[in-house]
């Protein structure tokens, strides 16, 4: 699951960064990357602070930014919200 999990989390930081060069300074994508990165820690076992999970919206942002100018993308985000969902549950133990 832990690779799996950081692939899920690098492809959609890695199309985050397409956008970016694409649509230029989006503030949602600032917030999704900063959210992407703290994620990736996550799952790389770079830190332990499940403090922030709460804070992961990813999901609003594929629904209300992303779904009409990328649903590729707004997918991803929507994968990545599956992994946050098991990090929850590993944060409860």
């Amino acid at each position: 699951m832990e690779r799996e999990a950081e692939q899920i989390i690098k492809n959609a930081f890695d199309r985050a960064l397409q956008l970016q060069l694409r649509l230029g300074t989006f503030p949602p994508l600032s917030s999704i990357q900063a959210q992407l990165d703290y994620l990736r820690g996550l799952v790389r076992h770079e830190h332990r602070d499940f403090s922030r999970l709460k804070d992961i919206i990813l999901g609003i942002y594929a629904a209300r930014e992303f779904e009409t100018i990328d649903l590729e993308f707004a997918e991803m985000l929507y994968r990545v919200e599956v992994v946050v969902d098991s990090l929850k549950k590993l944060a409860e133990i």
